[in-house]
């Protein structure tokens, strides 16, 4: 059977996002999940009104913003109904906001992607003008308060009339800052502002906060003067959490783990299987677990022609059909 579709949720999930309430504190708790999310990719029925927050994590010095992130969005813009799309490259890479500009409403149509990049490698302390809202001196935790006042600010516009959707995706130390501004979404806002606020949805991809003295890869030419709060889920705020990692040894030994709250699924096995990164010598990985949930959200494009920014994801294609079991996971 096929991973569960990429928006990670079961038709019940998808009945109780159609008759939403406004007020989260209208939900019902969490019940027991079951063993193994799964059904058809192509049954997925979307919505519109959603808006999908992709935050990439660490980026080396003088990388940039990650092309798999725009690739993502893309992928995921395929999927939407028409009335809801973007149109174009173009307009995906205009709802790209980045963590030094002024605050806006930020991001275009149904998309929010973050651009951390030249603070994700800073190792040094935080203590610019958000420190007093944070709990610690983590530069992740200073891009969630960024990102939280920036969702809040599209939250508060005139034009959004109708509940938001809000579906969180975070690779790596994106997670922690997705956590970060979940965790105020749900304690921070009030009653009109939280109303406006639909169906929330957490995807971790690979979660790895990094820890005071970790080094800085790919060779340590500096440690992190700090550590970064941990991955939680809200649960009383987050409708539906899953999350995606493998703890696969490597050169970075970047590994991801299992959080509390989340429907987990280890991708090992799937990983192993799969040559998506040439090599896996190189902490590589980490990295093919972004790859991985690209490829369930990107059916087409299996065995299409698209152009992806980021040409390994070209490269990957050619062999996704060769072993069904790349796609196929249970949970834990």
């Amino acid at each position: 059977m096929r991973l569960s579709n990429w928006f990670g949720t079961l038709k019940s999930h998808l009945s109780r996002r159609r008759l939403r309430q406004p007020q989260h504190s209208a939900r019902r708790q969490r019940t027991t999940q079951p063993a193994c999310y799964c059904q058809q990719l192509e049954d997925r029925i979307l919505l519109t009104n959603d808006l999908f927050v992709i935050t990439h994590g660490f980026a080396f010095i003088g990388a940039g913003f990650p092309d798999w992130a725009y690739d993502m969005a893309t992928a995921i813009n395929d999927r939407l109904p028409a009335d809801e799309r973007v149109n174009g490259a173009a307009e995906i890479r205009s709802s790209k906001v980045n963590f030094d500009q002024p605050l806006s409403g930020g991001g275009n149509g149904p998309f929010l992607l973050l651009d951390w990049s030249d603070q994700s490698n800073n190792t040094s302390a935080y203590s610019g003008p958000f420190r007093s809202q944070m709990d610690s001196n983590s530069w992740a935790e200073a891009a969630g308060v960024f990102l939280f006042n920036t969702i809040v600010a599209r939250l508060v516009a005139p034009e959004t009339t109708e509940p938001l959707n809000l579906h969180f995706i975070g690779h790596s130390r994106g997670a922690v800052v997705n956590s970060e501004v979940i965790e105020r979404l749900s304690t921070e806002l009030n009653d009109q502002t939280r109303s406006k606020i639909g169906f929330v949805q957490m995807t971790t991809l690979d979660p790895h906060p990094v820890k005071s003295g970790e080094g800085l890869p790919p060779v340590i030419l500096a440690t992190f003067q700090y550590s970064d709060p941990p991955v939680t889920v809200a649960n009383s705020f987050v409708d539906f959490a899953d999350n995606y990692y493998q703890t696969l040894p490597g050169l970075l030994n970047l590994e991801g783990q299992v959080i509390v709250g989340s429907v987990n699924v280890n991708l090992n096995s799937q990983l192993q299987s799969w040559n998506g990164r040439e090599g896996n010598t190189s902490g590589l990985n980490h990295a093919e677990v972004h790859d991985w949930y690209q490829w369930t959200i990107d059916l087409a494009g299996r065995n299409g022609t698209a152009f992806y920014r980021d040409p390994v994801l070209n490269v990957q294609r050619t062999f996704l059909d060769r072993d069904g079991r790349v796609f196929t996971v249970t949970s834990r």
